[in-house]
């Protein structure tokens, strides 16, 4: 038998994972990135390095774009990934995005892009959370 009680304990469950992931967005910082390296427009990245990040990563929301930040799958079939900010340094690309689920992270992966922009090379993948991905971002730019 539904009761009260027991309709309020399973929205309950239902609505959390959305407004933790909801203060996990508020509370992401803006990244300014180490003087080596630019901040790059979504506008502006290779077509080789997304087709390289979506082949990694699957399916990806462009940023500020909506995503599925938590486990509940949705009626729309929204990507449980965004991008969330890419800087170059040379050949050398770090891409920050945010992954929603229960355990929110922010993964950022380091690509070399080929001197002809024809390919895209996967160097690393380091996950942080919100509160670190900017200094997670600042150490991978700047390693060899």
């Amino acid at each position: 038998m539904i009761t009260a009680r027991r309709l309020a304990v399973v929205l309950l469950l239902l609505v959390l994972p959305v407004a933790y992931n909801v203060m996990a967005d508020a509370i992401t910082p803006a990244c300014i990135p180490p003087r080596q390296a630019a901040p790059v427009p979504f506008e502006h990245v290779p077509s080789v390095l997304l087709r390289s990040l979506n082949d990694r990563l699957g399916k990806i929301a462009e940023p500020g774009t909506s995503f599925n930040a938590t486990d509940v799958v949705w009626l729309e079939s929204l990507p449980f990934r965004r991008i969330n900010f890419f800087w170059t340094a040379g050949r050398r690309w770090v891409i920050a995005t945010e992954h929603g689920g229960f355990v929110y992270n922010n993964p950022i992966l380091v690509f070399d892009l080929g001197e002809d922009q024809r390919a895209a090379t996967f160097i690393a993948e380091k996950i942080a959370s919100p509160d670190t991905v900017c200094a997670a971002a600042s150490d991978l730019i700047a390693a060899p």
